[in-house]
C-alpha cells in the first residue's frame, strides 16, 4: 500500500475513534439520565372501596335484584 492510502485509512480510523469517545463522553456526562420507573402503587392511585356498592344498600334495589334472580332462574329451568 502506498503512503497516501495508509494516511487516509489512519485518518478514517482516528475520526471513528474520536466519534466513539465523544459520544461516550456526551452520554456519560451531559445527557440527562432517565428517571426511575414509577411504582405500580403510584400508577394505580388509591385503593378501591371494598364492600357492596352504595346502590346495593338500598332496600328497593335489593328486592328488585332478588326478583330478577328468581325470574332468571325460572327461565333457565324451562
Amino acid at each position: 500500500m502506498s503512503k497516501r492510502w495508509l494516511i487516509i485509512i489512519l485518518l478514517i480510523s482516528v475520526s471513528f475513534n474520536l466519534a466513539f469517545i465523544g459520544s461516550f463522553i456526551y452520554l456519560h456526562w451531559f445527557h440527562p439520565h432517565p428517571q426511575p420507573p414509577v411504582r405500580n402503587e403510584e400508577m394505580r392511585g388509591s385503593r378501591p372501596h371494598f364492600g357492596p356498592p352504595p346502590f346495593e344498600r338500598d332496600e328497593e334495589i335489593r328486592n328488585l335484584r332478588d326478583k330478577f334472580e328468581t325470574i332468571k332462574h325460572s327461565l333457565m329451568l324451562e
